[in-house]
């Protein structure tokens, strides 16, 4: 069934409590974003689940409803045990509540897909973020990457959101506080015995604290790059993209040129990239509006055009949009026919949806191929969910913000 129709599964696990014994009830329905006149649809869908005092995995084929139970109410039972399965799952009160109690115990895999499909329900409106707030609030400072990548996926979310809005500096602070014990326990520099995964959290944690505005991070950072630029052995390679972009979104001018400088001595294409794209991550308008430039007036090595124009585009949408609008034939000469089908993705990061939607539609060549049609509608979608979680999620968040600050 999953061949021969399009969609997500979303399993509704219900629990109540009859003599003694849990009994859960589980339904199924489509899980969907802004699409209410979905079309009823079934799959046949493969239920892998794990009861907090019995740990071996059960399965289950579910089809339009099933029933599980366990010896005892208000036991946890955590569907898509190991979270290889493809669906979301929706926990009634009683049992979501009873997960929370247990997640500490839950294998890292599972506690990254509890954290996952709470945001995706608020993110459909089936709940409020609330359940994710608390999960992310639990992570202990050695939660494994994969939870720490479901955390960070959102807070990169609702601080885009947030731009612009009353709460974003207090947002940030919040979600400085959910981040910063993982690199007070890290710290900069590698440990004796420490595994790969420990580096890889390290950049992780380094690269959002950055981009949130967390002041130490980004001074550690410019003392870094300076001991970079004396002694390139000083920093690890592994370390190196990551603190030159952060280094990069606040150059002044003599940091930028040395930045440009090692971008145009570079010898291969992955050191280009390095520096290159690193100067599209300044915050000034007027600096990356001289990186745009580089593009038209620098020997940019043609992989990299499409890339800087979008990476820009990430903190100055519309100065990207303008600059590729005002250029489009210059640019397309050097990247090929595919660059029209690049743009649409710049425009979801606008603010202003309504603007987005007017500056897509009125820009024809997005539109004259296939592939420029479809990313002109995935952007058209984008933005109007953006715009509907910005007026329906961003004041539970900022509620949820202030209620944290006031304890």
């Amino acid at each position: 069934s999953f061949t021969l129709q399009p969609g997500l599964p979303l399993v509704i696990a219900e629990s109540r409590c009859e003599s003694g014994v849990q009994r859960m009830t589980l339904r199924q329905q489509r899980y969907t974003l802004q699409d209410p006149a979905t079309p009823a649809q079934q799959w046949q869908v493969p239920v892998s689940y794990r009861s907090t005092n019995a740990p071996k995995v059960e399965k289950l084929l579910l089809g339009e409803a099933a029933e599980i139970s366990t010896p005892r109410c208000g036991e946890a039972i955590k569907l898509n045990a190991g979270a290889i399965g493809y669906y979301r799952v929706e926990y009634g009160e009683h049992a979501w509540r009873a997960l929370e109690r247990v997640v500490k115990t839950l294998e890292p895999a599972d506690r990254a897909n509890l954290i996952a499909d709470a945001w995706a329900l608020a993110e459909a409106g089936r709940t409020g973020p609330e359940r994710f707030f608390r999960l992310a609030e639990g992570l202990t400072a050695g939660a494994s990457r994969v939870e720490r990548e479901s955390l960070t996926r959102v807070i990169d979310l609702l601080d885009y959101l947030q731009v612009g809005q009353e709460g974003s500096e207090d947002f940030r602070l919040y979600a400085i506080s959910l981040l910063r014990p993982l690199l007070d326990q890290l710290g900069w520099l590698e440990r004796s015995g420490e595994t790969e995964e420990a580096g890889l959290l390290r950049v992780q944690a380094v690269r959002r604290l950055g981009r949130l505005g967390d002041a130490q991070v980004i001074e550690q950072a410019s003392e870094r790059f300076a001991a970079f630029l004396k002694r390139p052995t000083s920093l690890r390679p592994y370390l190196r993209n990551t603190v030159i972009n952060l280094v990069a979104s606040h150059c002044d001018q003599a940091t930028c040129d040395a930045i440009l400088g090692m971008a145009r001595k570079a010898r291969t294409l992955g050191e280009a990239r390095r520096y290159y794209l690193a100067l599209a991550h300044a915050l000034d308008a007027s600096t990356a509006a001289r990186t745009l430039d580089l593009v038209l007036h620098d020997k940019i090595p043609p992989p990299l055009v499409a890339a800087m124009i979008t990476t820009v585009a990430v903190e100055h949408p519309l100065l990207a949009w303008n600059f590729a609008r005002a250029n489009f034939q210059a640019l397309e000469a050097i990247v090929g026919p595919t660059f029209a089908s690049a743009l649409p993705a710049i425009l979801p990061t606008l603010p202003e949806g309504a603007l987005a939607l007017r500056l897509l539609d009125d820009f024809a060549p997005v539109h004259r191929t296939p592939a420029g049609r479809i990313q002109a509608a995935r952007a058209r979608a984008r933005i109007a969910l953006n715009a509907e979680l910005r007026e329906r999620l961003l004041p539970r968040v900022d509620s949820w913000v202030i209620s944290r600050a006031e304890r």
